[in-house]
């Protein structure tokens, strides 16, 4: 994939709710002082 066409990738409601718990992990993973967001509804629904 071509960096540029990174604007024209879509994704189902499943995989964008995905993408957030990975990213949600990762920053659990690699920040030692992360909490899970408090508005974690407010980000799904965002992603949804």
């Amino acid at each position: 994939m071509v960096f540029d066409d990174i604007e024209n990738v879509s994704y189902n409601k499943e995989e964008r709710q995905l993408v957030l718990q990975v990213i949600i992990q990762y920053f659990k993973l690699h920040l030692g002082s992360f909490r899970s967001p408090k508005s974690l509804q407010v980000l799904e629904t965002v992603f949804s």
